[in-house]
C-alpha cells in the first residue's frame, strides 16, 4: 500500500545580510529538509522573482542578490517531490549607500580677470539630491543651478567646494581647484554650458559653447549627424547653436564643437544624446553584453522628454541596481549562466526588453 507524503518541507533558520545596501551583495539563506519524500525545488524569489539559489552542504541554500534602494520582499519556496510547497517571507528595507555624484565642468587654468562659466553635474539616482551648497576659497556663495560664472582678480590656486546631501543623509563634499594665470600663460578653451542629452527626431534644440583663448577665439564649429554650423567669434565668450535633431528611429548621436583660435590653435569637445524617434516621449537602447566578473555592468542608452521620469532595470523580472546619469546608464547584476531576459522600465513601465545568454563567470 503506497502511503502519499502530507508533510511539508520545514523551512529552518530563514536569514538575511545584517548589512542591506544598495549596490552591495545582499545573502539570503535557510537550511531546508524534508523527512518525506525529499526536496525536489529550493529557490529565493525577490518581489515576485527568482534569484539564483545554490546549495551549500546538505541543506543550506544561498541566494544572493545586488542590492536595490527601497522596498522588498523575499519569499523563499521549497518543494518536495510529493508537490507540498513550503514558503516564508520578510520584507526588508534597503539603505542608499551611495552620496550624490558631483561632477564640475570648468577650466583648470584661467586667466585673470576674465569671466569663466561652472557647470555642475549633481544627481543622485537613488534617494534623490536634497540640497546643494557652494564655497569658494572658504566664502559661501548663492548656488545658481547647473552652471554659474566666476572669476578671480588675483593670481595663484582658487578652490570651489561643492556639499550635496541626498535623501538619505550621505554628503559629498568634493573640492575642485582653479589656477588663475596672466593671460599669456592661458590655453584655448571650450565647455559646453547647456548640451541637451535628449533629442527628438527632426525637432529644433540649442546647444550654449562657452570657448575663450588668450589670442581671441576666431570661430567655433558644431557637428551633430548631417548638421555642421559655423559661427564667428563674440565678445562674450558665450556662442549658441540652433541644431535640428537628426532623422532618426531611436539612435544615439554625438555632438562635436571645435573652437579656432586666431593662431590656429584647435581645441574640441563632444558629448552624447540620445535621438528619440519622432513623436516619442521616451526611449531605451539596450547593447551587447560580455562583460563577465562576479558582479557585471550591463549598459544601456535611456531617455525622456519629461523631467519628471524614473529608470528601473531588471533580469527576469529581479530588480537591478540602476547608476549613472541620462543617457549613458547601467545596471549592477549578479550573474548566473543561462538565457535570461534584461528589461528597463520608465516611470514603471517597461520600454524594452532583450533577451541575452550569459555563459562565462569569473571565479
Amino acid at each position: 500500500m503506497l502511503i502519499k507524503d502530507s508533510s511539508k518541507p520545514m523551512i529552518l533558520d530563514f536569514t538575511k545580510s545584517a548589512t542591506l545596501l544598495s549596490g552591495n551583495d545582499i545573502t539570503f539563506s535557510a537550511n531546508v529538509v524534508d523527512i518525506g519524500s525529499g526536496l525536489s525545488g529550493v529557490v529565493f524569489d525577490i518581489d515576485g522573482a527568482p534569484i539564483p539559489t545554490t546549495l551549500n552542504g546538505t541543506s543550506l541554500y544561498i541566494g544572493n542578490w545586488i542590492g536595490v534602494y527601497g522596498y522588498h520582499k523575499v519569499t523563499l519556496f521549497a518543494v518536495d517531490r510529493a508537490g507540498n510547497v513550503a514558503t516564508k517571507t520578510d520584507t526588508f528595507f534597503v539603505k542608499d549607500s551611495t552620496p550624490p555624484i558631483v561632477k564640475a565642468f570648468f577650466p583648470k587654468t584661467v586667466a585673470k580677470g576674465v569671466n569663466f562659466p561652472v557647470t555642475l553635474d549633481i544627481y543622485d539616482p537613488q534617494s534623490g539630491v536634497q540640497s546643494v551648497s557652494l564655497s569658494v576659497n572658504g566664502q559661501n556663495i548663492q548656488f545658481v543651478p547647473r552652471t554659474f560664472d566666476l572669476s578671480f582678480s588675483s593670481l595663484g590656486i582658487h578652490d570651489l567646494t561643492v556639499t550635496a546631501v541626498n535623501g538619505q543623509g550621505l554628503v559629498s563634499t568634493p573640492t575642485f581647484y582653479i589656477q588663475v594665470v596672466n593671460p599669456s600663460d592661458v590655453k584655448p578653451y571650450v565647455q559646453f554650458i547647456n548640451a541637451p542629452s535628449v533629442l527628438r527626431s527632426g525637432e529644433s534644440a540649442t546647444f550654449t559653447v562657452y570657448a575663450y583663448s588668450p589670442n581671441g577665439i576666431n570661430g567655433l564649429s558644431l557637428d551633430l549627424g548631417t548638421f555642421h554650423e559655423t559661427v564667428s567669434a563674440q565678445s562674450s565668450n558665450v556662442y549658441t547653436f540652433n541644431v535640428k535633431a537628426p532623422s532618426s528611429l531611436g539612435q544615439i548621436y554625438q555632438a562635436t564643437c571645435v573652437s579656432f583660435d586666431n593662431f590656429g590653435l584647435v581645441k574640441s569637445i563632444s558629448t552624447q544624446m540620445l535621438v528619440l524617434p519622432p513623436d516619442a516621449t521616451m526611449d531605451v537602447i539596450t547593447s551587447t553584453i560580455n562583460a563577465t566578473g562576479t558582479i557585471v555592468k550591463i549598459p544601456f542608452f535611456a531617455g525622456s522628454m519629461s523631467k519628471n521620469f524614473t529608470i528601473s532595470a531588471y533580469v527576469d523580472g529581479v530588480p537591478l541596481q540602476v547608476e549613472g546619469i541620462m543617457p549613458d546608464m547601467y545596471a549592477l547584476w549578479y550573474p548566473s549562466p543561462g538565457k535570461h531576459t534584461f528589461s528597463v522600465a520608465v516611470n514603471g513601465s517597461i520600454v524594452k526588453d532583450m533577451t541575452f545568454e550569459y555563459k562565462n563567470i569569473e571565479k
